[in-house]
């Protein structure tokens, strides 16, 4: 064998299916949170071309990346201000449908935006190494925008309507931030079972076209047992009405419940994270 013959200086690495590595939940997280961290540059500059790309061929192409996300916040509004007008736990109408709305889509983008980045980005994912979970995040980074657009279309009727304290506004922040978690680790095993069951998809978007009228987003629920029982027992409940009586009254509707489903949402994020690392290259292959 000649010097020209020697591939000794060439690193192989061989992977098996059958026997992947283990890998531990800490060091997973430490993996994930460094492979985002190292990425997420590519998260500003997908999201910024995603959203030039939405309205490039309109003349008023930023007035409607502005307008379409409040278009569903105001005709519930519209709705509700015709048919119930009335107060609802001592809160405008205007105030009580365009939080719990506006909570909803924000939770029902997040939760969707893992399965549409597998299939907005299928492409990409399978032919190059762009990280699983910074394309997740540039589908969450949508969510979060809308959300952003849908908050301050709602400051004026929120401010004259219902005076919410400072202290009122940052509860109800940091419980935006326990939906947006909560949300995503759902999102993350939706997509992973979407890669066994292609239908998964599809039946997430229906059920959450009916599950907005269980989540105390539009109106209360009936003061009886099976109202009260979704109430507490349907987490997207508890998550809408303690974040909105938080952020106008700064007070919680049902605390018990509110802790509970917060740790659920950090084990849901987390444990989602987790999985979603560790199955890359499954999640690659199955593309």
């Amino acid at each position: 064998m000649t010097d020209r013959d020697d591939f000794s200086h060439l690193r192989i690495q061989e992977y098996s299916a059958g026997a992947p590595e283990k890998v531990g939940l800490w060091r997973g997280l430490a993996d994930a949170a460094r492979v985002f961290r190292q990425n997420r540059w590519q998260v500003r500059v997908q999201f910024s071309r995603t959203l030039r790309g939405r309205f490039s061929r309109s003349y008023l192409g930023v007035f409607w990346a502005l307008v379409l996300p409040v278009v569903p916040v105001s005709a519930y509004l519209f709705l509700r201000l015709l048919f119930a007008p009335a107060a609802t736990n001592g809160m405008h109408p205007a105030v009580y449908v365009g939080l719990g709305v506006t909570f909803w889509f924000l939770m029902a983008g997040a939760m969707q935006a893992p399965m549409q980045a597998l299939q907005r980005q299928a492409g990409t994912l399978s032919r190059s190494h762009f990280p699983v979970s910074v394309a997740i995040a540039c589908e969450s980074m949508e969510a979060l925008f809308d959300t952003f657009i849908r908050l301050l279309f709602l400051l004026p009727f929120l401010f004259w309507l219902a005076q919410p304290s400072l202290l009122g506004v940052l509860y109800g922040m940091l419980a935006l931030v326990v939906m947006f978690l909560f949300a995503t680790g759902v999102g993350c095993f939706l997509m992973l079972l979407t890669l066994a069951v292609p239908d998964t998809r599809t039946v997430v978007d229906v059920l959450m076209r009916y599950l907005i009228f269980l989540s105390l987003a539009i109106f209360p629920l009936p003061a009886n047992v099976w109202g009260d029982a979704l109430s507490i027992g349907n987490p997207l409940a508890v998550l809408i009405d303690n974040a909105r009586l938080l952020l106008v009254h700064g007070e919680f509707a049902s605390p018990q419940a509110f802790a509970v489903v917060t740790l659920a949402a950090l084990l849901a994020f987390f444990c989602g994270c987790y999985f979603v690392h560790v199955s890359e290259r499954h999640v690659r292959g199955l593309l």
